[in-house]
């Protein structure tokens, strides 16, 4: 997947955008003195994705605090709405759709009260008028903007291998795309999507694969010859995918880990899918558990940057999962560790929401590290940058490498036994039904149950079939076993019914219990309901 940081970008326009519109410059000491002596500049942001097998390149244009061309208020590519004149009278009504003619706030109405009359529900400037404005939606945005920021017409960008061997790059008018997500809009449901232009190779480039890849075959160089802003180069060093662990002591890794669960393994197996790091388990029973897992990363490498996806769904045919973001996040390895030790440990941690998840770890090279921790740095620092001009001079920028590994993960609430309808056959006698939900099949199982003397068990799911073997005791204990290895069909309500005669207590109540899952291949604790009173 072609991806780049894309914030940064997003923040670089937005800077230029919040002073090109809200700063009177000629007010602010030295700012005129350093307009004039402006010279146009390039930046570049050079990223390697080895997992993807693939380079993706971003040059563009700086431009002076004084440039009015960018912003200009100007709806160049059409895509501006006017409103809708419903009543077809030439001019627009309250209650007519004002589309993107907002004003010159953004908003509907005059909710910052721009005129301080304390009326905030009527029109804000330029709401209405028919004609694009300065800050109104698609006015400057992103489709105008992006294609004259970009510098398209290099002669060579090139990615060199550590063999030498030359990758040579071609610019792609959409080569990733970036989210835009609305000022007003807190819910995210019109984040807008946008392509945006870049350099990217036109072949697969290899990189290395196991983690015992020797410095020197890590060596990457960059080079591009953009005619006026001259040659570029650039070296460094690609970090290694990191490994994933469910343990600190590295015992047991999740490379492959899939194969202990047939049940998932054989529908994946259906498209050719293939997952490498897997991890199963269900939420415990704390109300803020959370459950650790851990990757292992070559000791040179100290960043990384992870972030969380929910998989909606896993496509067969392509075995592309259709991801929603959630979070993204820095994550840094522990300092102390001695030269000799071989990696270096980073524990993460998954909150136990029930779902299916996909954690991306990307492992930060030398130089981008440097590029995403020193921001506090000018771009033009030699420490932040390692892009050089023929002249050994500082260009703004990075290139770098993020070493991608992902996770899969799969959290289940364990299976749900409670307390169902109660029917009394005397003062201290009946039957109580048993309702178990779970969101995948289940098998053997066992509990208790206080408050009652249980003389035996019967209906629901299992208790009147042939294929279950029902065991209870006076003390409360139940259990259920299958020799034919049958199993609980996910989301069943009605487990089986105890018959009792007698009570211990004013309350019936399930303590403890487990149920064997076979997709994890193991007996997992379960979760209780309430206690219930003898009607």
């Amino acid at each position: 997947m072609k991806q780049l940081s894309w914030f940064v970008l997003v923040c670089t326009v937005c800077i230029v955008c919040s002073c090109s519109r809200d700063v009177d410059l000629s007010q602010i000491d030295g700012i005129s003195q350093s307009i004039a002596n402006y010279h146009d500049e390039i930046r570049i942001e050079a990223i390697l994705y080895p997992a993807d097998s693939t380079a993706l390149v971003r040059i563009d244009k700086t431009y002076s605090l004084s440039e009015d061309s960018l912003y200009n208020c100007i709806d160049e590519n059409g895509d501006w709405e006017s409103y809708t004149d419903t009543n077809e009278n030439g001019h627009w009504d309250p209650g007519e759709p004002l589309n993107d003619d907002l004003g010159e706030d953004g908003q509907e109405g005059d909710p910052t009260d721009e005129d301080g009359d304390l009326n905030t529900s009527e029109p804000s400037i330029g709401e209405g008028n028919g004609i694009p404005d300065c800050g109104e939606p698609h006015v400057d945005n992103y489709p105008e903007i992006l294609p004259q920021v970009h510098v398209t017409d290099c002669s060579s960008v090139q990615v060199i291998g550590p063999d030498g061997e030359v990758y040579p790059l071609q610019f792609d008018p959409q080569a990733a795309r970036l989210i835009s997500y609305p000022e007003y809009d807190p819910t995210l449901i019109n984040a807008e999507s946008y392509w945006y232009g870049g350099y990217t190779n036109t072949a697969p480039i290899p990189f290395p694969e196991r983690s015992s890849t020797s410095f020197d075959d890590r060596i990457y160089h960059f080079y591009a010859d953009c005619g006026d802003y001259g040659v570029i180069t650039a070296t460094d060093t690609l970090a290694m995918p990191v490994r994933f662990y469910s343990d600190s002591l590295g015992q047991a890794p999740l490379r492959n880990n899939i194969e202990n669960y047939p049940e998932i393994s054989d529908i994946l197996n259906q498209g050719d899918c293939e997952i490498e790091n897997f991890m199963f388990l269900f939420m415990s029973a704390e109300e803020l558990a959370t459950q650790p897992f851990y990757y292992y990363a070559n000791p040179e490498t100290r960043s990384f940057w992870s972030t969380a996806y929910e998989v909606n769904q896993i496509n067969l045919n392509t075995c592309i999962p259709t991801l929603n973001y959630i979070f993204g996040y820095p994550a840094f390895a522990s300092e102390g560790y001695e030269p000799g030790d071989s990696v270096r440990i980073v524990q993460d941690v998954i909150a136990e929401i029930p779902g299916i998840y996909q954690f991306q770890v990307k492992a930060m090279s030398p130089a981008y590290e440097k590029y995403f921790l020193y921001s506090d740095l000018e771009l033009h620092d030699p420490v932040r940058s390692n892009l050089r001009d023929e002249n050994g001079n500082v260009v703004m920028g990075t290139f770098g490498g993020l070493s991608r590994s992902d996770l899969f993960t799969i959290i289940l609430p364990p299976p749900y036994l409670s307390i169902g309808e109660i029917t009394a056959a005397g003062d201290s006698s009946g039957v109580v039904e048993i309702d178990i939900s779970s969101y995948i099949r289940s098998g053997n199982f066992s509990f208790t149950v206080t408050g009652i003397v249980l003389t035996g068990a019967a209906g629901g799911a299992v208790g009147d079939s042939p294929n279950w073997e029902i065991t209870t005791t006076g003390s409360g204990e139940v259990s259920g076993v299958s020799p034919s290895n049958s199993y609980i069909l996910s989301s069943t309500d009605h487990l089986l019914n105890l018959i009792f005669n007698g009570l211990t207590s004013d309350e019936i109540c399930i303590t403890g219990g487990t149920v064997f899952v076979p997709m994890a291949a193991e007996d997992v604790p379960v979760f209780t309901g309430p206690c219930v009173g003898f009607p």
